[in-house]
């Protein structure tokens, strides 16, 4: 084990004892103190001190479950990841994927309006192959 003997100034100031021990098993089951474990081994072993911040995807998720219900909802959760431009809604999207000439093909050669579509894609499609 790596010893290197650091002051408590060398300490991070958001340096959490409880954190540290949640995240270091073998230091709790140690009862060693967290801050002397730290600055004599921790810190030269590379070992974390605080907890990885969430993505933006885990941020965004979580706000998305405490905001009121909205279509604009669903394109901001994934913000960033839509490359058509749909009406009605903000994404960053610029394929006008609504003036397809084929989208407007289809209805002129068959009835779609009074049929019900179920749309799959390709993992949607497999989990149905596989009687999911």
């Amino acid at each position: 084990m790596k010893r290197k003997n650091m002051t408590a100034s060398a300490l991070p100031a958001d340096f959490d004892p409880l954190v540290y021990l949640d995240l270091h098993q073998d230091v709790r089951l140690a009862k060693v103190d967290a801050v002397t474990h730290y600055l004599t081994y921790g810190a030269a072993e590379g070992r974390t001190y605080k907890r990885p911040e969430a993505n933006t995807f885990e941020k965004t998720l979580a706000e998305f479950l405490t905001i009121p219900p909205s279509e604009q909802n669903a394109f901001d959760l994934f913000a960033g990841a839509w490359s058509s431009d749909f009406s009605g809604v903000t994404t960053q999207g610029s394929f006008k994927g609504e003036d397809d000439a084929r989208i407007k093909w289809l209805p002129s050669q068959f009835d779609v309006f009074s049929k019900s579509v179920l749309e799959l894609g390709p993992l949607e499609s497999k989990c149905a192959q596989a009687a999911c």
